[in-house]
């Protein structure tokens, strides 16, 4: 049985969405003249996604049920997740950006996951992906803004 080769086996339309939303979420970051911390937890948010939607699922099971394991934990859990969810809900114009991030790295993970691509390659690919579209779109923003610079640099 002759296997397909890897590019083949990309989901492209997911890695292309995947692509146009870091790339816009780059450009606006670049808009908003973002200080460098900024760009560093995005950066560190950025991996941090790619990292839970490739890790496998027994060790995120093994985390909630930790969380959950006594009453004590459970009700400090939910109180937790009850303040992180009256932030997200107070700041949607902040956090809209970061769950539609989720959104398309965990669409692309799921193509990639039915295409028999394994964890680590899923990792990498969303990582990677992520971190290109994060650069171009600042990149292009920063050629946008100094067009007469990018001219006299090409001539």
């Amino acid at each position: 049985m002759a296997s397909t080769p890897f590019f083949k086996k990309v989901p492209w339309l997911s890695l292309s969405l995947l692509i146009a939303t870091y790339f816009n979420f780059g450009w606006v970051l670049s808009a908003s003249a973002a200080d460098w911390w900024v760009w560093l937890l995005i950066i560190v948010y950025t991996l941090g996604i790619a990292e839970a939607l490739a890790a496998p699922f027994s060790m995120i099971r093994y985390v909630v049920r930790r969380l959950i394991s006594s009453d004590t934990k459970a009700f400090l859990s939910a109180i937790v997740a009850s303040f992180f969810g009256i932030v997200i809900l107070s700041y949607f114009d902040i956090s809209g950006h970061a769950l539609l991030l989720i959104a398309v790295a965990a669409l692309l993970r799921l193509d990639l996951q039915a295409a028999a691509i394994g964890e680590l390659k899923s990792f990498m690919i969303l990582s990677a992906f992520s971190l290109l579209g994060l650069t171009l779109g600042s990149a292009a923003y920063w050629g946008v803004n100094h067009y007469s610079w990018v001219v006299k640099f090409l001539n």
